[in-house]
């Protein structure tokens, strides 16, 4: 597998192998879809706006946007525990978030 460099929505970077296949994407948001969209965040993920997000932290799947960007998914999710607390997760940082 080959290394890639992934940019996170906090500005650090990784290593990782590889990006995730058709079907790797699609399995990752049917185990999603079929917990209701419930995830919890596995590490603490800063955004942009200074939104933090804990690990453990409980989130809900609102809906799935076609990057503009290339062809990847966007994944947006609502923290349960404060309303109007949204994220957007790229495809390449779908490991940061588990299926609860």
């Amino acid at each position: 597998m080959r290394k890639c460099i992934v940019a996170m929505q906090d500005g650090n970077y990784f290593m990782q192998d590889g990006l995730m296949n058709e079907l790797e994407k699609i399995n990752v948001i049917f185990e999603w879809l079929g917990n209701g969209g419930r995830v919890r965040m596995v590490r603490e993920m800063r955004t942009h706006g200074g939104q933090v997000f804990a690990a453990g932290e409980a989130l809900r799947l609102l809906r799935l946007e076609p990057s503009l960007v290339d062809h990847s998914y966007v994944a947006i999710f609502e923290s349960e525990e404060v309303a109007n607390k949204i994220i957007r997760i790229r495809e390449t940082s779908f490991d940061w978030i588990e299926p609860l």
